[in-house]
C-alpha cells in the first residue's frame, strides 16, 4: 500500500509567484498613473482653452486701433495650476504688388491677436493656441495709409480687350510723375501700389487712334481710394482711312478737277463735333490730322486715322443730308464716289477775256466746309470748276471786295457771273 503524502510550493515557486504579482502590481499602477496624469492633463488643457478663449473675446471687445502691437503676458491661477497667457498683436498687409486687373481689393489690411496658453510640467502636452483677425474700420489710419491700385481697360470699336497698348498713368494731381504697363490680352494694364490721389491715364498704339480721331486714348480723370482698385476704361482701335473719289456732273461743260476741295465726315461718335472739316492736306500745316490727302489731278481724295465706324461723307451744304455712307473696319480703307456740283465761271460780259487769269473761291454763309481755305483756281485750266454742294463766294479779287454767291447740288451745274 501506498503512503498519502502532503504537497505544497516549494520556496523557488513562491519567490516565482510573488515576482509575477509584483510585475503585475507595477503594470496595474503604471495604468492608474498614466489615466491619472491623462485626466489631470486633459484638465488643464481644458482650462487652457477657456482662458485662451476669453483672451480673444476680450480682444474682439475692443476698438481695433486701440489694440497696440506688441506682445503681453499674464497670468492666472486656476485649481491649483497657475497659466501664463501671452497675446501677440500685428498688423497684417497682404496683396502688395498684386495683378490688379485679377484682383479685386488693391491691400487687404488686418490686425491678428494670437494669444498661446502654458503650464508648468506639460510635458509632451503641446500648449493651446488661437488666433483671429479684425478688420480696422473705413477711417482708421491703417488703412488709410495704404496704397490703392489701378487696373486700365483699354478696349477696341467691338468692346473687346486691345492687346499690348502702352498706358500711362499720370499723378497724383498736381504731380506730374508718370509710370507706364501695357495691356494684357483682355486688355488689362495693371498700375499695383498706387498712392490714393487723382490721376489721368492715356493710351496709345501705333497705329491705332482713339473715336477722337487722337493718336492717344484718354480716360479722363478717376480717383485711387486707399486698399482699392481704381478701374479707368477708354477706347483704342485700328486707325482706318476712306477714299473718295470725286466727280462732276456728266451734262456739265467740259472741265477738270481742282486740288484742295474740301469735304465734310459726319460721324455720331466722332468728338469734339459730329461733322468735321476736311480741307486738302495741301493747304493745311504739314501733319495735320482732319485734312485730306488728293490724288493726281485732283480727283481721289483720302482721309486717314480714322476710328472704325460707320461715315457720312459729305461736301459743304449746311444740311446733314446727302452724301455717301461709309463703314471704316478696323484697319480698313473702302472707296466711296462722292458727286461734285460745277460752277460755270463767266464774267459779267460773256465774251473771250471776261474773266481774269485766277479766280478765288471760298466757303459761303453757312457753309459747313467754314474755315476751309480760300482757292485761287487758274481759269486757264477752264472754267468749269467742280465743288462740293453747299454756298460758296467767287470773287477775282483775294480780298473779295466784289464776289457772287452760289449754291452748288451734287450732280447739277450752275453758272456764275463773277463781277468786277
Amino acid at each position: 500500500m501506498g503512503e498519502d503524502q502532503d504537497e505544497g510550493f516549494s520556496l523557488v515557486e513562491a519567490v516565482v509567484a510573488a515576482m509575477v504579482l509584483a510585475i503585475g502590481a507595477v503594470a496595474v499602477a503604471s495604468v492608474l498613473i498614466g489615466a491619472l496624469d491623462l485626466s489631470r492633463g486633459n484638465s488643464q488643457r481644458v482650462q487652457a482653452a477657456a482662458l485662451m478663449t476669453a483672451e480673444l473675446e476680450a480682444a474682439r471687445g475692443v476698438a481695433v486701433d486701440d489694440l497696440l502691437p506688441g506682445t503681453t503676458t499674464r497670468t492666472v491661477t486656476q485649481q491649483g495650476t497657475t497659466y501664463t497667457v501671452e497675446r501677440a498683436v500685428a498688423w497684417l498687409s497682404s496683396g502688395a504688388g498684386a495683378n490688379a486687373c485679377l484682383v479685386s481689393t488693391a491691400r487687404t489690411v488686418t490686425k491678428t491677436v494670437g494669444v498661446t496658453v502654458t503650464w508648468p510640467a506639460m510635458g509632451r502636452t503641446q500648449p493651446v493656441r488661437g488666433d483671429t483677425q479684425l478688420s480696422p474700420g473705413p477711417t482708421s489710419p491703417a488703412l488709410t495709409g495704404q496704397p490703392g491700385a489701378v487696373a486700365v481697360v483699354v478696349a477696341g470699336a467691338d468692346g473687346g480687350g486691345v492687346l499690348g497698348v502702352q498706358v500711362t498713368l499720370v499723378g497724383p494731381t498736381p504731380s506730374t510723375a508718370t509710370r507706364t504697363a501695357t495691356t494684357s490680352s483682355t486688355g488689362c494694364a495693371s498700375f499695383p501700389d498706387v498712392p490714393a490721389g487723382t490721376y489721368l491715364a492715356t493710351a496709345s498704339l501705333n497705329g491705332y487712334v482713339a473715336p477722337t480721331q487722337a493718336a492717344a486714348a484718354l480716360t479722363g480723370s478717376f480717383t485711387v481710394v486707399p486698399g482699392r482698385v481704381a478701374r479707368p476704361r477708354t477706347t483704342l482701335d485700328r486707325s482706318g482711312a476712306i477714299t473718295v473719289m470725286t466727280t462732276a456732273p456728266s451734262s456739265s461743260p467740259a472741265g477738270v478737277q481742282r486740288t484742295g476741295m474740301p469735304l465734310t465726315l459726319d460721324a455720331p461718335f466722332s468728338l469734339p463735333t459730329t461733322r468735321r472739316l476736311h480741307p486738302s492736306c495741301a493747304t493745311v500745316p504739314a501733319g495735320s490730322a482732319d485734312c485730306l490727302v488728293e490724288g493726281s489731278g485732283g480727283t481721289t481724295h483720302r482721309a486717314g486715322g480714322l476710328f472704325p465706324g460707320t461715315y457720312q461723307v459729305r461736301g459743304c451744304a449746311p444740311s446733314t443730308t446727302g452724301g455717301v455712307s461709309v463703314v471704316v473696319p478696323p484697319g480698313g480703307s473702302p472707296t466711296a464716289t462722292l458727286p461734285f456740283g460745277t460752277a460755270v465761271l463767266q464774267g459779267p460780259n460773256s465774251g473771250s477775256g471776261a474773266l481774269p487769269a485766277t479766280v478765288y473761291v471760298r466757303p459761303g454763309v453757312g457753309s459747313a466746309c467754314a474755315g476751309a481755305a480760300t482757292l485761287a483756281l487758274s481759269t486757264s485750266a477752264g472754267t468749269a470748276v467742280p465743288l462740293p454742294d453747299g454756298p460758296w463766294q467767287v470773287s477775282r479779287y483775294e480780298s473779295f471786295s466784289s464776289s457772287a454767291a452760289a449754291t452748288l447740288t451734287a450732280g447739277q451745274s450752275v453758272t456764275v457771273t463773277v463781277p468786277t
